[in-house]
């Protein structure tokens, strides 16, 4: 039976080792469970329109998080901040349409909901070429399964770039804190 454990953990690493090697690292599915009624539970801090996509991205951060979250200090363990994307509504040109105000028209249901969640610890088994802190990643469908085969390197190197204390790895919720909560 020790045999048998042995084996498996040295495949297990191995695995790891591999995975790494080969630049991809898979994170988050399951440490990160899916919010559901996120968008009633959490509250809305930002609306980014990407005409490159064809979508309307919505961030949404846990209300304890929010409360507990102060500005130019890591953000809190437990924080669950989710990115969640509905397609922008198309004029006959083919081309995101906009209202009075120059914003992007969403369209229908979460066509993608993606989260960012701190945990003690987390990050302790991640290279250090792709360590955010303890932060995972999770990609999820509409419906709350995970996405299949989803990499994560995109997420932690584009992260990566904000690791000072004040942005703690994050884009929109730093400045969200800084313009909006003092202290």
């Amino acid at each position: 039976m020790r045999k048998l454990k042995l084996a498996v953990a040295v495949i297990g690493i191995a695995a790891l080792s591999l995975t790494v090697a080969a630049g991809s690292l898979q994170a988050g599915p399951e440490r990160i469970t899916f919010p559901t009624d996120f968008e009633h539970k959490f509250t809305l801090y930002g609306i980014i329109d990407r005409p490159d996509l064809k979508i309307v991205r919505f961030f949404y951060v846990d209300r304890p998080s929010l409360k507990a979250a102060k500005a130019g200090k890591p953000v809190p363990y437990g924080t669950t901040l989710v990115m969640a994307d509905k397609k922008a509504k198309l004029g006959s040109d083919g081309q995101p349409a906009v209202d009075k105000d120059g914003r992007m028209i969403a369209e229908g249901g979460w066509i993608k909901v993606q989260l960012q969640k701190k945990g003690k610890g987390w990050g302790d088994d991640h290279p250090a070429n792709m360590k955010n802190g303890d932060w995972e990643y999770a990609s999820f469908n509409a419906d709350g399964t995970p996405i299949a085969d989803q990499k994560y390197d995109i997420c932690f190197g584009c992260h990566n770039n904000r690791q000072s204390a004040s942005e703690d790895f994050t884009f929109l919720f730093a400045p969200y804190l800084r313009d909006h909560k003092r202290g």
